[in-house]
């Protein structure tokens, strides 16, 4: 049999975009392949680059900053955000670190600022703020301490030096 070539990657333009779905202008079908888009303002710069699979966004995405400087990555399942995502600052440092499942935020997650001090960090499950969570200013000094429970306050809190209690964490 003939190898069939991998599709060259084709500007997101060429593309009829319906909700999620991509589809190609003369056929009006789902497009599968790899695809990209370049900024408005300079078109010679990539903004986007992933593949899709039957119209939809599926596996490694980047998107970049007008000055070349990768913003994100990470990957799409099927349409949906799926595992390990990363944010850059423009300047290049991290911006936080998270992590998808079936397209809500679960796991894990970490903030920085710009100086590159952790900012905040807490986690997600099924979409929802849940567990231990702290916040920091830009020094480094701890500013808010607690724990959430299905994206609500519980138990002792610490805030801007501060103690608060709000219902006790349910003991699950």
């Amino acid at each position: 049999g003939c190898l069939q070539a991998e599709p060259l990657p084709r500007n997101v333009d060429t593309l009829v975009q319906q909700g999620d779905m991509y589809l190609d202008r003369e056929t009006m079908l789902p497009y599968s392949g790899p695809i990209f888009s370049l900024m408005e303002d300079d078109s010679s710069t990539v903004q986007m680059s992933t593949t899709l699979k039957d119209g939809l966004r599926h596996g490694p995405l980047e998107a970049y900053y007008e000055n070349g400087q990768l913003m994100a990555r990470g990957s799409y399942s099927n349409g949906e955000p799926d595992g390990p995502w990363e944010r850059y600052h423009e300047n290049g440092q991290l911006l936080g670190r998270s992590s998808y499942s079936n397209g809500e935020w679960d796991g894990p997650y970490e903030q920085y600022y710009e100086n590159g001090q952790l900012s905040s960090r807490g986690s997600y499950s099924n979409g929802e703020r849940d567990g231990p969570y702290e916040d920091y200013d830009e020094n480094g000094q701890l500013f808010t301490k607690g724990t959430i429970s299905n994206g609500e306050r519980c138990g002792e809190w610490f805030e801007g030096g501060e103690a608060f209690t709000f219902d006790p964490c349910p003991s699950n």
